[in-house]
């Protein structure tokens, strides 16, 4: 976590105070800011900028996260399987304040197989308790598989950039609607 403080002191009784933040974490970035003015500030003269950098870092207990999930799937016919994966997840840091470090989320996937070897996958979670102030978004994939004798080659377009349940879960930033769209790729070999 980044910290950065600039002040700018318009006149001689006030201060003007711009307060930031930068979180970058698993390539995702969060930044917050606040303007702050304080009067009476004569003792911050003369009139100046100043920046000062701090650097936290995180202890290990607050990089843990906690998944517990439920795969509810059926193959609906050859072609079709559902599944859906209620979800409780606990992060303990989480980034928003308002955010419950509990969170709950509802998982729905498919696979509709095209041809002997292609097939679509689609996968979809509504995060159920969310914070009003999050930054985050509900995260949605699609994806292809491509069998070819002992190995599965898989292409996925996503708005999550995260591949462990909560990063994908809780933390997804991407906007479908504003082309935040990322690409994956995944080579699975069968022995």
């Amino acid at each position: 976590m980044v910290l950065l403080f600039y002040r700018s002191v318009a006149s001689s009784d006030t201060a003007t105070f711009l307060v930031s933040f930068l979180l970058t974490t698993a390539g995702i970035s969060i930044s917050k800011s606040s303007v702050l003015t304080v009067k009476s500030a004569s003792i911050l003269t003369p009139p100046s900028t100043f920046f000062i950098l701090a650097i936290i870092t995180m202890s290990f207990d607050n990089r843990l996260i906690y998944v517990t999930q439920l795969l509810i799937s059926r193959k609906v016919n050859t072609n079709l399987s559902l599944e859906l994966a209620p979800t409780y997840f606990h992060e303990n840091f989480v980034l928003d304040d308002n955010q419950d470090n509990g969170q709950y989320a509802i998982g729905m996937g498919g696979r509709y197989k095209l041809g002997k070897r292609w097939s679509l996958n689609i996968d979809y979670a509504a995060h159920l308790n969310r914070s009003d102030s999050s930054p985050f978004r509900d995260p949605l994939s699609i994806g292809i598989d491509l069998e070819t004798g002992g190995h599965v080659f898989q292409m996925h377009f996503s708005n999550s950039q995260g591949i462990h349940e909560a990063g994908f879960l809780g933390n997804t930033t991407g906007d479908w609607g504003k082309g935040d769209v990322f690409f994956g790729f995944n080579l699975l070999r069968v022995f």
